[in-house]
């Protein structure tokens, strides 16, 4: 007799399936060599694809469909006066609803020739980490993305859809990623399974494709240590290239973001890439670092520029000496204090907008709402991000970190 389908013997079918891509080396475009880990824990690496080359760890540009928000790639590479890294990070929100998939597989070359970044290395997310999350919309087979039209429910099926006309170097696996802080248990486990469910069926849809594509897991778990580390060795398991930590954002406390990230990178393998979405202020990262993250998203200068804030680090390698404490790490230009104030938006740097207006000039800018306001401050804050990084990956060069440090964090 024909045995009756059931859901069980479906789902016992599919494990077999699974089972067998666990540990399958695939043939990955990307390359990722682990070339030093210091006395803090910070990872030094290389990472090669196509024929760039990065040294860890770096950031990921921003961009907004496709495009690195407020400036043109004639700005950028031109009037910004620093190399940076030719990687971008494409959030799925600003791509997905237009040009969408029908649109790319219709084209048929791909995000790359798509949006003129043939260039770059290109890495695709889930969400979009410049855009406040919407916790509680996420099914059973679905997450939620927001777009200019409103909600749209993704499917593993649907995502896998437009990855492959994306094309795009490497993508973020579909992830149910709770709010960390206050989140019960339980839906914390279910986060974590429907997660790595999301990955299984992912991969099987994955070697079909006739495409070489790199696929990340994303590392769930909330602020539940037991959680990261089970997430973190069942994504390990499986296939792929590198991990997400995702679920860690600046409003958590730096203790927390410390003990979460560790929970997850001490129990992933050493010679495959992390990366930390969410977090950019200097003390965040050196925290990540330390705490075995290879790559940061660029959400941190995108955010502070749409606030009309001016990343103020030192091209010195440390915090200017004019900060206001409550505020951090930047200086809010559009206080009335700065209509008069005829200096630099930081002393010093190199910037094509330090170098040619004044913290004056963008005041009236930001109060006028001229859009020339977030070109200017994209721009300088870019610059200074990626400045940041330049020393950063100096001084593990150089083996003098603890001294760079401790011109932005205070040393205990």
């Amino acid at each position: 007799k024909k045995r009756k389908k059931t859901w069980l013997n479906t789902y016992t079918e599919k494990e077999k399936k699974i089972n067998k891509l666990r540990n399958k080396n695939y043939i990955l475009k990307m390359e990722f060599l682990l070339e030093a880990v210091n006395s803090f824990g910070v990872r030094s690496g290389k990472l090669a694809l196509k024929s760039n080359s990065f040294s860890t760890p770096f950031f990921l540009l921003p961009t907004r469909g496709g495009s690195v928000p407020h400036v043109t790639q004639d700005v950028l590479e031109n009037y910004s006066n620093v190399n940076f890294p030719k990687a971008v990070q494409i959030p799925l929100p600003t791509v997905y609803e237009t040009p969408g998939t029908e649109v790319l597989q219709h084209y048929g070359h791909g995000l790359h020739k798509f949006a003129n970044l043939e260039r770059y290395f290109m890495f695709l997310s889930i969400q979009d980490e410049a855009t406040p999350p919407r916790p509680g919309y996420n099914e059973e087979k679905s997450v939620s993305i927001w777009t200019g039209s409103g909600r749209h429910k993704v499917n593993v099926k649907d995502y896998m859809d437009f990855v492959k006309a994306s094309q795009v170097d490497c993508f973020e696996s579909l992830c149910d990623t709770p709010p960390t802080e206050e989140t019960a248990a339980k839906k914390v486990k279910k986060s974590v399974d429907r997660t790595v469910r999301f990955l299984d069926e992912s991969l099987l849809l994955l070697k079909d494709f006739d495409q070489q594509l790199n696929i990340f897991g994303a590392i769930e778990g909330g602020d539940i240590k037991d959680e990261r580390r089970r997430s973190a060795i069942e994504t390990s398991q499986r296939p792929v290239a590198g991990f997400v930590i995702e679920g860690v954002n600046q409003k958590l406390a730096k203790q927390s973001v410390r003990v979460i990230t560790m929970a997850a990178t001490n129990s992933l393998p050493v010679n495959k890439l992390r990366i930390l979405p969410g977090v950019g202020s200097p003390e965040d990262i050196f925290t990540a670092i330390e705490s075995g993250i290879d790559v940061f998203d660029g959400s941190y200068p995108h955010v502070c520029t749409a606030r009309g804030h001016a990343i103020h680090w030192s091209t010195e390698g440390s915090l200017a000496n004019d900060l206001d404490p409550q505020l951090g790490c930047f200086i809010d230009l559009n206080c009335e204090k700065f209509s008069d104030d005829l200096t630099p938006l930081l002393a010093g740097c190199s910037c094509y907008t330090c170098t040619k207006f004044t913290r004056s000039y963008v005041h009236h800018l930001l109060a006028t709402r001229e859009l020339l306001a977030s070109v200017l401050l994209m721009i300088h804050n870019l610059y200074q991000y990626s400045t940041f990084f330049d020393l950063l990956r100096s001084a593990l060069k150089n083996d003098n970190y603890r001294q760079f440090k401790s011109l932005y964090v205070p040393m205990t």
